[in-house]
């Protein structure tokens, strides 16, 4: 973000909580390529929908929810009750998704190819 409050661009975060009961302190973080936190939150309670808009420059990061102020595990609830969207990835609970935020302000998720070779010959 700016000093004048402006944007390269604002992608939408869609959080989501099958319960309505919101993410009961799991926190996001989105990192860059070189794993720097440049932003995070803990959304707060009482949701089954959330957006956010997540103003970022050019650049690779990854978004993954996880961790929580809680003492006690079962605090958290069902991991498989929380859900997000950003960029065209999307996951849930300990999740790590690669987006990419271009320079004309659009973004979109990266896919990760594996290639093997079962004869080692290429």
């Amino acid at each position: 973000v700016h000093s004048d409050g402006t944007c390269n661009s604002c992608a939408e975060l869609t959080m989501t909580d099958e319960w309505g009961d919101g993410w009961q302190g799991h926190v996001y973080s989105i990192a860059d390529e070189d794993g720097n936190v440049v932003v995070s939150d803990q959304p707060q309670p009482h949701f089954s929908t959330k957006t956010a808009a997540i103003c970022l420059g050019p650049g690779v990061y990854t978004f993954e929810v996880g961790g929580d102020d809680f003492d006690d595990d079962n605090a958290l609830g069902s991991p498989s009750e929380i859900g997000w969207s950003l960029c065209g990835a999307s996951g849930g609970v300990g999740v790590q998704e690669s987006f990419i935020v271009h320079s004309d302000g659009t973004c979109n998720s990266c896919a990760e190819l594996t290639m093997t070779d079962e004869w080692g010959d290429g």
